[in-house]
């Protein structure tokens, strides 16, 4: 940077300061209070105060093909076609997703009913078991309080019937051979009886031992296989209560979650679709207000355009820069400075701004940003007046300050520093012929001057 101190008047003197004309001279310099401002300067770049950049927002339609495209700088009006893309991929693609989301469709639809025939068919299934388990406690009911007795008197009654019938049977053929003994008919006709008599008995006695080991195994395992089948056909029915229950319970929970999830995903698959429908209108981008074609962009202060077009052919991607729309009558300038600089930068400064080949502007200072970047500051200016300038054009800034209205002005290398104290100053002032430190508070300091705030007074002399 270039720093110049205008209107700094030093006034030297030569001459003996002596009271003694015997004494050694000193060589001094007489100050004054003198007009005092400081003038800087920093590169920076020329930028539309309205940009809009042109960006493909799309997110679904990555890739998209220039079928035309207005050219860099052309002069645009609200409403043109800025770029039109290629859409018969585009087309095909909706054509896709178009069926995929059908066939989702269908496949919901196909669920939903299914869920809801299966939850009738689980409610009948319910019933039927309630039912069920109803007619077992029932059943298992009679059993305990009349069928097991019932079946105990039957094994009884059954036995004691076998049995009477051995003894009428007995009976009865001792009573055929009391009387066959009385030759009262034939004796083949007696044998034939007696014999079939015999037989009888002997049958029923088989009857009474088969009826005895009927009882014997009643009592044995029958009849408490009978109690344990009925106990065990009365609690698995309820146990199969208890199951079709929580079957019903888990269905309902996990395809209603399964139902619920695929109606999530069918509403986000609709929703996208609906978003790639709507990015079409990508296909043809048109001018939301007046001004001038710009491609590139500016990174750091420096333009990255190299005179790319966007020719046919040429694939952009989802959510790159096509281009810009600027405005070309209103300007603001950007520039980095550092910390000297940045402090310098108060309410009485005025700015310039220069570009080779044009007059000078004036410039209206914005903002700094409050944190440094690599030790320098960002600052922003408003162009008064913008004629003849562009978007993205190199200049030079310039700031012009006036400290003070009036002030102290020294050689840097009459300015010392104590030893003992490195935060205070001095410099030797002549007094009366003698050199006096005096202690000083100093300003900026630059090109080889300082300026002095406290300590000096007009008139006084500095030895050299």
């Amino acid at each position: 940077m270039h720093l110049c101190i205008v209107a700094l008047l030093v006034v030297f003197s030569s001459g003996l300061m002596a009271q003694d004309k015997s004494k050694k001279k000193v060589s001094a310099t007489v100050l004054k209070e003198v007009p005092f401002y400081v003038k800087k300067s920093f590169k920076g770049t020329v930028f539309s105060a309205d940009v809009k950049a042109i960006r493909l927002e799309s997110k679904h339609w990555l890739k998209w093909t220039v079928e035309e495209a207005v050219s860099h700088g052309s002069v645009v009006k609200k409403g043109d076609v800025l770029v039109k893309f290629d859409v018969k991929d585009f087309d095909a693609a909706l054509l896709s997703r178009r069926r995929a989301l059908e066939s989702q469709e269908i496949a919901f639809d196909k669920m939903q009913k299914s869920y809801d025939i299966t939850l009738k068919k689980m409610a009948l299934d319910l019933k039927k078991a309630e039912l069920s388990t109803s007619l077992a406690f029932k059943k298992y009911t009679l059993y305990k309080e009349k069928g097991r007795a019932r079946e105990l008197s039957s094994q009884d009654e059954r036995l004691m019937d076998v049995k009477l019938g051995l003894e009428y049977q007995l009976e009865e053929l001792k009573q055929l051979e009391k009387m066959y003994k009385g030759d009262r008919i034939t004796e083949e006709t007696e044998e034939i009886v007696l014999k079939r008599q015999r037989n009888t008995v002997e049958k029923m006695k088989n009857y009474v031992k088969a009826a005895e080991l009927q009882f014997e195994q009643a009592h044995a395992y029958k009849i408490p296989f009978a109690d344990f089948l009925n106990i065990y056909n009365e609690e698995k029915s309820r146990m199969d209560l208890v199951s079709v229950k929580l079957e019903s319970d888990f269905f309902k929970k996990s395809e209603a979650l399964k139902l619920a999830t695929a109606k999530v995903a069918l509403k986000k698959a609709r929703s996208k679709f609906t978003e790639f429908v709507g990015e079409k209108k990508y296909s043809e981008i048109r001018a939301d207000r007046d001004g001038v074609i710009i491609y590139g962009s500016i990174v750091a202060g420096k333009w990255t355009n190299k005179g790319t077009v966007h020719k046919k052919g040429a694939v952009l991607s989802a959510k790159s820069l096509v281009f810009s729309i600027v405005n070309p009558n209103e300007f603001v300038f950007k520039a980095q400075v550092d910390v000297a600089t940045s402090l310098l930068m108060e309410s009485k400064a005025a700015y310039f701004l220069s570009v080779a080949g044009l007059e000078a502007k004036k410039l209206t200072f914005i903002s700094k940003k409050t944190v440094p970047v690599n030790g320098s500051f960002e600052v922003l200016f408003k162009v008064v007046e913008g004629e003849s300038l562009f978007h993205g054009l190199s200049a030079t800034g310039t700031l012009v300050n006036m400290l003070n209205s009036k002030g102290l002005v020294v050689a840097k290398a009459a300015i010392k520093v104590e030893a003992m104290d490195p935060t205070k100053k001095y410099t030797w002032v002549v007094k009366e012929g003698k050199k006096v430190k005096v202690y000083v508070k100093v300003g900026l300091e630059y090109q080889g001057k300082t300026l002095v705030l406290e300590g000096l007074h007009v008139g006084d002399a500095i030895a050299k």
